[in-house]
């Protein structure tokens, strides 16, 4: 096996991808630790599904090179799928077979052994709320648990790392909820995962590091909490959250508060006890601060609110042209 590239388990350097005259990807490189949750993101025809498809072999690249666990891709394809599990936007299943068939069929095409592939689907069909349905045919299933059967075929074979397209098509938020759960599991045991996703809500606290793909190059990667602070750093306005008990009680949206050249607005009220405040310039940030604790007579929360992925992903892709996006 050829030496992996410093701690990385996935290592793309200078990938192209054209479709005659389309180039889908234009060099990226990037990499990926081992034992990491990856969003990769990107707004619709950013490169993400031909990238995703790269890597599980579906596609071969134009130029550039890919290495996963130590392993070329060009030279070790049969290598890569073995420890590679894949759960495609559009799931391939047969749908006038029942979900345990189904699991069966894929768990055979895998050459698992029946005893270890019926541990292995009852496993997986308890932890995604469908061992009750294991024996109704997909024909009789609900997009969201089609979806959960996909999720599943994906993982039969227990892959060391694993490439979802897309994998909350079609969840309700329980269902998502218990998807980031197995996910999170996963890590848990040293798995490396990389997903897509247009639900940025369902992975803000979720992924460990987030890669932003536009006009097919790397826009942006970081680990999550960075680009939040990043993103925090460079805005001209501040949101604090209070939950208290506030002592005047004629505050009004929008209000100006404390005074002072650039003022403390109260931007949103939740009820009776949450408020949202915008402060309009980090100057005399410990003052404003005071000034906001003031108005209460007892706090049982404040906090500066962390932007999210979803205000992070507009700001950082909107109106860019493809000459602006940083190789």
């Amino acid at each position: 096996m050829d030496d992996a590239i410093g701690k990385a388990f996935v290592e793309i350097n200078g990938l192209t991808k054209e479709f005659g005259e389309v180039k889908a990807l234009r060099e990226v490189s990037l990499s990926i630790r081992e034992n990491e949750l990856v969003g990769l993101l990107g707004p619709n025809g950013a490169g993400k599904s031909t990238l995703s498809k790269i890597l599980v072999t579906l596609l071969k690249p134009t130029f550039g090179e890919v290495r996963i666990a130590g392993y070329r891709l060009s030279e070790h394809p049969q290598k890569i799928r073995e420890i590679m599990g894949y759960v495609p936007a559009q799931p391939t299943l047969y749908p006038h077979l029942t979900a345990w068939e189904n699991l069966i069929l894929f768990a055979d095409f895998y050459g698992i052994k029946e005893r270890t592939a019926r541990a292995a689907i009852e496993e997986l069909l308890e932890a995604f709320d469908l061992w009750d349905f294991r024996h109704k045919t997909l024909r009789k299933f609900s997009t969201g648990m089609i979806q959960k059967v996909n999720i599943c075929r994906g993982l039969i074979h227990d892959p060391k790392f694993l490439v979802l397209d897309e994998p909350f098509n079609g969840l309700d938020p329980v269902s998502r909820s218990v998807v980031k759960a197995y996910l999170t599991r996963m890590i848990q045991k040293g798995k490396t995962i990389l997903l897509t996703t247009h639900f940025l809500d369902s992975v803000d606290d979720f992924i460990n590091n987030v890669i932003i793909l536009n006009h097919g190059k790397v826009f942006s990667q970081a680990e999550t909490q960075t680009l939040k602070e990043d993103f925090l750093r460079k805005q001209k306005t501040l949101r604090i959250e209070v939950k208290g008990t506030l002592i005047a009680d004629s505050l009004r949206e929008g209000e100006p508060i404390g005074g002072l050249s650039e003022p403390i607005r109260l931007k949103e009220i939740k009820g009776e006890d949450f408020f949202v405040f915008e402060i309009e310039s980090f100057d005399r940030l410990e003052e404003k601060l005071r000034i906001i604790q003031s108005l209460f007579s007892r706090v049982s929360y404040f906090r500066m609110k962390d932007p999210t992925l979803e205000e992070i992903f507009i700001s950082l892709t909107k109106k860019t042209k493809p000459s602006e996006v940083q190789v």
